[in-house]
């Protein structure tokens, strides 16, 4: 197992970390687990709080799905959550930033790569 550290946002750091895996090694899965969480009304939230709680599940599945096209790797987990379903109140930017990943593991449905959404 190879793990890799960094901004999952950040398309260079991740096809960096993609160079350095050795070619006898060839990667079968990718664990998505970022996340951010800020609470807050959603009145008082600014476009930048926002885009805080979205980069690492939004911006980040946008880089995944960019750098592994159906059939690239066996398996894709992604870390989604419950509040999809409990719509914790502050919470509506990372509620859909969740949705977002949950409707994307629904879309890659049925491809060559197994796609999971965990909803913890």
């Amino acid at each position: 197992m190879i793990v890799q550290r960094g901004d999952v946002a950040d398309a260079a750091r991740l096809r960096a970390a993609l160079a350095s895996i050795p070619d006898d090694r060839p990667l079968r899965g990718v664990v998505h687990a970022a996340g951010h969480v800020d609470d807050g009304p959603l009145l008082a939230r600014t476009l930048d709080q926002v885009e805080e709680v979205f980069a690492p599940k939004v911006t980040g599945l946008k880089v995944i799905d960019a750098l592994f096209p159906d059939g690239a790797t066996d398996l894709i987990v992604l870390f989604s959550s419950s509040s999809t379903v409990t719509t914790p109140a502050g919470q509506v930017d990372y509620v859909a930033a969740n949705a977002y990943l949950n409707a994307w593991a629904h879309h890659r449905r049925g491809g060559r790569t197994r796609v999971c959404a965990v909803n913890w």
